[in-house]
C-alpha cells in the first residue's frame, strides 16, 4: 500500500476513530482493553503535550510551507504526506500517518500561525 492510498483510507476515518487508533499504539498491549474513550483522552493528552515540538518541526519545512499555499482540495493528502516525511525521524512509537492526519484537519494555518506571522 502507498502513503498516499493510506492517507487517504485513513482520512475518511472520524477524528474520534482516529483518537481510538493513536490511543491503542500508545497503550500497547494491556491485560483488560481500556474504553474507546480512555483511548480518545490519552491520544488528546499525547498530541496537545507535544503539538508545540511538533509545529516547530513541521511548519519550519520548506516544502510544508508550499502546500499550504496551494488550493486546499488539491494539497489535502500532500499535506499530510509531507508531513509525514517531517515526523518520521521526530516521533518514534505511534503511526505518523494518524498524527499527519489529525494535524492537517486541524488546519496548516492554525497549527503554523505563531510561526509565519
Amino acid at each position: 500500500m502507498t502513503l498516499h492510498a493510506e492517507l487517504a483510507g485513513l482520512d475518511k476515518l472520524s477524528d474520534d476513530s482516529l483518537l481510538e487508533l493513536l490511543g491503542k499504539h500508545l497503550q500497547g498491549r494491556s491485560a483488560l482493553p481500556p474504553s474507546p474513550r480512555t483511548l480518545i483522552a490519552e491520544a488528546t493528552t499525547w498530541l496537545r503535550g507535544r503539538r508545540d515540538a511538533l509545529a516547530d518541526k513541521i511548519c519550519a519545512s520548506t516544502r510544508i510551507q508550499e502546500l499550504a499555499s496551494a488550493p486546499a482540495s488539491a494539497r489535502r493528502l500532500d499535506l499530510a504526506a509531507a508531513i509525514v516525511d517531517v515526523l518520521l525521524g521526530m516521533v518514534e512509537g505511534p503511526p505518523v500517518a494518524i498524527i499527519s492526519i489529525l494535524l492537517v484537519r486541524e488546519g496548516i494555518h492554525n497549527l503554523c500561525r505563531t510561526h509565519w506571522t
